[in-house]
């Protein structure tokens, strides 16, 4: 297995390209030493990673080993901290440096030092990124003498929701209507979110065609971030992205054993990917669209087969996982079909009942991905019947919180984005929205001049100022009682608000001025429900005009500056129906071992007849779970709270635009299960998974299903 250098061919040193500078730490200390270009957040997220360590160390010197392979052991009996981002990928890179050499696997000092490179350097620039929490356990005992911290802890993740499973021959039987029992079970399915927020349903035989197990939540788990992989050019650069996914494989495998599912036979690793929403639109396409979903595809199908492969050589020199020897001919055949889709085959697949969606060359992805895909996979099947696989499962699209804020990422898997506008921590209590990254390159890619794009910026982001806003400006405000003096304090606060609202407050404007010049009620002084605006006399159509103009429109579609088509490739979450995300999800899933995570956030008054079209859309289109989020379930709480109030609210019963502020509703998702996931009593979770499977009547119709085969 020949590493050569590619990130870091011709530099000495792979933090050279890295400008390391003190961040603030959660206590505004600033002791913690990461890469300038990193958020506050970023770096805040990423100081769950450091670990303790003694205060000084000394070599153990091993002679068949270059000095900077050395393990180290304490010195003496006082502690320290890293306090280094550099410690962090020092210790993870250099203990799988070494587990590689002491195995075989790395040939010679060059070849363990360019492993070592890469990996730091793809730490460094979060090409590549794991948990805070899987870092802070790897490396500890080869860099300090320190036992590894088991991990116990499950990703967040819809894949570890209690579930419902069904099998085809219920579904058939459900929507034959022949079979009063499934329909019942199928109804009182459909009607439980009246008490949970969250539904997933598990397609049992798609799972088991595809040669796929449950997967252990304790996985080694890493991400790609994609939006890295874009050249300056604005192309995609395969030959990167092939180095990365390669020496993921490498250095998760060489620190399996650190890992809490150690003894797991199909020794399974886990490799998703971060930003493909944000990559899609920097190269113009819309998520909406054939171009989209194919490159999406094409890029899957890249990530796997390499993986694929890299498992595979990796089987030549250590030979297969235990469980391969069983499972050799499903996962041959579900290789081979992941082959099939890459070719863009439409009907010749094996013993699967639904068929994938095939990556076809008019669908308008790059020639050079389609080309590089289905090399990929002529390859990978080829090393695996020769030497078999490393580890059954490689790719897996999960998703997890602690990614958004140390990868500054808003979208993972494939989520489409939630908003265009972003905020960024500036210290403490202070923040600035800026602008999507991918938002500006696209725009020069679809031909936008400099003029152009910064006056939509302008109209995304806002002026934030009230000086010239329709509905409330200061002229308007003056009239009101508003002197200069009130006026710059609200200017001064204006930057950091999503909302207005939000700055015509009597902590802003202080006390006496609200009560005394703006006539506040007094009882309102401790509501913050309690509409300042409003009680000046501007309506609500005057408060969304000038807070749009002050903190933004937060999106762009619809703007004379943009046609139609090109306005697509700007939607963001709530623009994008639900039948576009199952048709993405459907395109990635082709090329996805595992599970593609698909969550749609859908309003908690959805009808059980709606809720079930989602659901078996989804089975129709090959997907192997779907999970529904019901958002506005603690909005209906609250409504049922405030019934009761004083002060009675009228429901929002339409859905809000996505605020920039606010994590995304499958972020929500994700925070809730991480919460119950580290509460002592869930340290172990396990996902508890229904299957329903009732006699299956022959006569019953298929209503809706794709074309079964045997």
């Amino acid at each position: 297995m020949t590493l050569e250098r590619f990130f870091t061919a011709g530099v000495s040193n792979p933090y050279d390209s890295c400008r390391f500078a003190s961040r603030m730490s959660e206590t505004g200390d600033n002791k913690i030493i990461a890469p300038d270009d990193w958020s506050i957040e970023a770096a805040q997220a990423f100081a769950e990673s450091f670990v303790t360590m003694p205060a000084s160390l000394h070599a153990i010197e091993e002679n068949t080993l270059p000095s900077w392979l050395w393990q180290h052991r304490r010195k003496e009996s006082r502690d320290t901290a890293e306090t280094s981002a550099q410690q962090v990928f020092d210790r993870i890179a250099g203990a799988a440096a070494y587990a590689g050499w002491k195995s075989g696997l790395l040939n010679g000092e060059a070849e363990a030092l360019a492993f070592y490179d890469e990996i730091r350097f793809m730490l460094a620039h979060r090409l590549i990124a794991l948990t805070p929490d899987d870092m802070a356990q790897l490396g500890a005992e080869w860099a300090y003498g320190a036992k590894a911290i088991a991990n116990t802890q499950a990703i967040a993740s819809p894949n570890a929701t209690n579930q419902t499973t069904l099998r085809n021959e219920t579904i058939d039987s459900i929507l034959g209507g022949k079979d009063a029992e499934a329909g019942d079970h199928w109804q009182k399915f459909l009607r439980r979110s009246e008490k949970d927020d969250l539904m997933k349903l598990g397609f049992a035989d798609t799972v088991a065609e595809w040669g796929e197990e449950n997967r252990p939540s304790s996985a080694p788990r890493l991400v790609l971030d994609l939006m890295r992989f874009r050249r300056e050019d604005g192309a995609f650069d395969v030959l990167s992205l092939r180095q990365a996914v390669r020496l993921s494989v490498m250095l998760l495998d060489l620190h399996y054993e650190s890992f809490s599912n150690a003894g797991d036979p199909a020794r399974p690793l886990t490799i998703g990917t971060v930003n493909l929403a944000a990559l899609l639109m920097s190269l113009a396409l819309a998520y909406d669209s054939k171009a989209g979903r194919a490159t999406a595809a094409a890029i899957c199908a890249i990530i796997t087969a390499e993986a694929v492969a890299a498992s595979a050589r990796l089987a030549a020199l250590f030979g297969p996982c235990p469980a391969f020897a069983a499972a050799r001919d499903i996962k041959l055949r579900a290789l081979r079909n992941h082959r099939r889709a890459a070719y863009g085959e439409h009907n010749d697949y094996e013993r699967v009942s639904i068929l994938p969606a095939p990556l076809e060359v008019d669908d308008g992805a790059d020639l050079v991905l389609l080309a590089a895909a289905r090399r990929g996979w002529d390859e990978a099947i080829d090393l695996v019947q020769q030497h078999g696989l490393r580890n059954l499962q490689l790719t897996d699209l999960f998703a997890s919180p602690v990614f958004s804020a140390f990868l500054e990422c808003s979208a993972q898997g494939i989520e489409p984005e939630p908003t265009l506008i972003r905020q960024r921590a500036l210290g403490p209590d202070i923040y600035r929205r800026e602008i999507h990254p991918a938002l500006p390159s696209a725009l020069a890619k679809i031909g936008c001049d400099p003029a152009d794009v910064k006056a939509i910026v302008d109209h995304a982001v806002g002026y934030n100022t009230l000086v010239a806003a329709p509905g409330v400006n200061h002229a308007l405000l003056r009239e009101r009682g508003f002197d200069t003096e009130a006026i710059a304090r609200l200017e001064e606060y204006l930057p950091r608000v999503n909302d207005i609202r939000h700055a015509f407050t009597p902590w802003i404007l202080g006390t006496a001025f609200c009560l005394n010049v703006l006539r506040m009620p007094c009882q309102a002084l401790s509501n913050p429900r309690f509409n300042l605006l409003r009680h000046l006399g501007f309506s609500d159509g005057d408060i969304a005009a000038a807070n749009a103009f002050c903190c933004g429109h937060r999106r762009i579609t619809g703007l004379s500056e943009l046609s139609r088509q090109a306005g697509n490739i700007f939607a963001t979450r709530d623009e994008i129906s639900f039948g576009a995300q199952i048709r993405m999800a459907s395109a990635v899933q082709s090329f996805i071992m595992g599970d593609v995570g698909l969550v749609l956030s859908v309003p908690f008054s959805t009808t059980p007849e709606a809720r079930a079209e989602l659901l078996l859309a989804a089975w129709r289109k090959g997907l192997k779970s779907v999970t529904l989020y019901f958002e506005g379930m603690a909005q209906q709480a609250r409504q049922a709270r405030d019934a009761v109030a004083p002060v009675v609210r009228k429901p929002i019963l339409k859905r809000k635009p996505a605020d920039p502020s606010q994590p995304s509703a499958p972020m929500l998702v994700r925070k809730r299960i991480s919460a119950l996931m580290t509460s002592p009593r869930a340290a172990k979770p396990k996902a508890t998974t229904r299957t329903v499977s009732l006699k299956r009547d022959s006569t019953a119709p298929v209503v809706g299903s794709r074309e079964k085969r045997g």
